[in-house]
């Protein structure tokens, strides 16, 4: 009898163990996600996305608009409520229009997705990396109500049961894996009420970046200057020019090696995919990793 008894606990004593052995791999793997995984999937150091109105009409007026910023690696994401109504040097000569009429403007001239980034980033006063396009925009007035809003977007898009309207490209995984990060610390500004504290970007810190001003306009440099500062980049001079420059383009030092995302970042303010050159010796002139030459399709 005592030998049955003996067979009888080995699947018991085996379930415990089982059990206990699940219960640890479980606790690793939360907890590799809540320290490791947002490094491991090599999230940019910052991305923002600007939320505008497909259209504008005299019922669907819309005061603010939404940008959402995200910093992986700080683990923290803010949303920025930007004035829409307030109108803004655009780029390509338009004049000025509000903030919340450009989508439906560029849309109705069939302006490329590359310009409409462009004109978006330089509209805004900040390097976006993608625009998402909504006919119903979002009546919320608070964080919680807009992290809810957004989450559910993005679940749709990345499920695919309703593909969202988009300038530019991005990973809409990362994006919902970012969003459901148990531990992102959140913040909502309205620009209108206090200002943006300034961005520092350890990484741009090692790409420095000089403005040249070779169009026919002047005070293009300090504009864009004053954009990417507010950005977050470092930028080590601004100049003017003596040759005219019809295409803007970007002159790169090869050598240093922590450029790449900065490049990608300065394209994006860009309306047709620049001319990249590398030029060690030409970049060292201005102490830079990276020098913008700005062109007359710059011109707003």
């Amino acid at each position: 009898m005592q030998k049955t008894s003996h067979y009888k606990r080995q699947p018991l004593v085996a379930g415990i163990v089982f059990g206990l052995v699940c219960l640890a791999a479980a606790a690793y793997v939360q907890n590799w996600v809540r320290t490791e995984a947002l490094n491991w999937w090599s999230l940019p150091p910052v991305f923002r996305i600007l939320i505008l109105p497909a259209t504008v009409t005299s019922t669907t007026q819309v005061d603010k608009v939404h940008l959402v910023e995200f910093y992986p690696m700080e683990k923290r994401a803010r949303v920025v409520l930007l004035a829409a109504q307030t109108s803004t040097d655009v780029l390509g000569g338009y004049g000025n229009y509000p903030l919340r009429s450009l989508y439906p403007l560029f849309t109705l001239d069939k302006r490329s997705a590359r310009y409409m980034q462009a004109a978006l980033s330089v509209a805004s006063g900040k390097v976006i990396d993608l625009v998402l396009v909504f006919e119903h925009y979002p009546q919320v007035n608070n964080l919680a109500d807009f992290r809810s809003w957004l989450g559910n977007r993005v679940f749709q898009q990345v499920t695919n049961m309703k593909r969202l309207e988009q300038v530019g490209q991005i990973s809409w995984s990362r994006i919902f894996w970012f969003l459901t990060y148990p531990r992102l610390k959140w913040s909502w500004i309205d620009e209108s009420v206090e200002a943006l504290p300034k961005e520092i970007l350890p990484l741009a810190l090692d790409c420095p970046v000089a403005v040249v001003n070779q169009a026919e306009v002047k005070g293009l440099a300090s504009k864009l200057t004053q954009l990417l500062e507010e950005t977050g980049f470092t930028v080590v001079r601004t100049a003017t020019g003596f040759e005219y420059q019809e295409k803007s383009k970007l002159i790169v030092d090869p050598n240093v090696g922590q450029c790449s995302w900065v490049i990608k970042q300065v394209s994006h303010l860009l309306p047709s995919e620049p001319e990249i050159v590398n030029d060690a010796t030409r970049a060292a002139e201005y102490r830079a990793g990276v020098v913008l030459i700005i062109g007359s399709d710059l011109v707003y």
